[in-house]
């Protein structure tokens, strides 16, 4: 049987390291936020470009503009190349932000860090009630198997969190810890841009 005094002391040991996991949590579901916000918009401005300048180009080569009848020959004249130039490296650009929008996956995992973050809070609140009704001074025997249970309850929602959560970079637990000791009037910048 566990000592009521250790599990005392390893609740009082999470519930101090559990801000620091919230916060990084925190951090990392607004520095995914961002990023799918920027990737897709990024995304969806070149796609849209250059899907109007194929269009505008196929337009004028046709002659379909009302101005001539003839196609044009895009590599009479030193602007055009250029126009065309930016019109290839966009086209190719606009798949593969796209592309590279889809595969990060940064809408997901920025829902799962905040899940984690609702789990890890609720962890906390656990640990805290738990250390004010049976932290303070002697447990009476009669009331051991009742705090070591619910210890034990609190415990198995922890690894549930644990399990379903994201792993943590440094540079999220980095992050973390500025927004934690910033000072009473404010961090320098708001906590979601430390990323």
């Amino acid at each position: 049987m566990l000592d009521i005094n250790v599990v005392k002391t390893a609740a009082a040991d999470q519930k101090k390291l559990l801000p620091r996991e919230i916060m990084a949590h925190r951090v990392s579901a607004e520095a995914h936020r961002h990023r799918n916000m920027l990737l897709g918009g990024v995304s969806t401005v070149l796609t849209t470009l250059v899907g109007t300048a194929v269009f505008t180009g196929l337009v004028s080569q046709f002659g379909l503009d009302g101005k001539g009848t003839t196609a044009i020959n895009p590599f009479k004249g030193t602007g055009m190349i250029w126009v065309y130039g930016l019109v290839l490296l966009l086209s190719v650009m606009a798949p593969v932000i796209t592309a590279l929008h889809s595969f990060m996956h940064n809408a997901e995992d920025a829902a799962t860090h905040q899940a984690s973050v609702t789990g890890y809070s609720g962890v906390l609140s656990g640990l805290t009630l738990f250390l004010a009704k049976y932290g303070g001074g002697d447990t009476p025997p009669e009331k051991i198997d009742e705090a070591l249970n619910e210890y034990d309850k609190i415990m198995k929602e922890h690894n549930s969190v644990l399990g379903k959560s994201l792993t943590l970079t440094k540079k999220a637990y980095r992050a973390a810890d500025k927004v934690m000791s910033a000072t009473p009037s404010g961090p320098e910048k708001p906590w979601w841009k430390v990323w």
